[in-house]
């Protein structure tokens, strides 16, 4: 499990501008970092995962990812936001597709 310093308060980083690399069901906006730390929020809106089962094995899943990741990733805060409906069985895409939009 990744530590909470790590986690990102998302609500004071949704209508602020930075930096977007996207993917087919993703779009990662990263900002300037305001900690020694890299930080990561993620952010699911209904319309795409209904289901709160959906929405949490989602999160997990990423927040997996960055914990595996974490020493390759540059210093920054992040935002993942989801932008189309996802299969959350099929998470090899999702795992792939995460892989490209953070080690461009």
């Amino acid at each position: 499990m990744l530590p909470k310093r790590y986690k990102l308060p998302i609500q004071s980083f949704v209508s602020i501008r930075g930096k977007r690399n996207s993917s087919p069901h993703f779009i990662l906006v990263v900002f300037p970092a305001k900690c020694s730390y890299p930080r990561f929020g993620v952010v699911i809106p209904k319309k795409y995962a209904q289901k709160a089962v959906q929405r949490n094995k989602i999160k997990r899943f990423f927040f997996d990812f960055i914990e595996e990741n974490l020493k390759n990733i540059a210093l920054g805060d992040y935002l993942l936001r989801v932008r189309s409906s996802i299969d959350v069985e099929n998470l090899g895409i999702i795992n792939s597709e995460l892989s490209n939009i953070f080690f461009l």
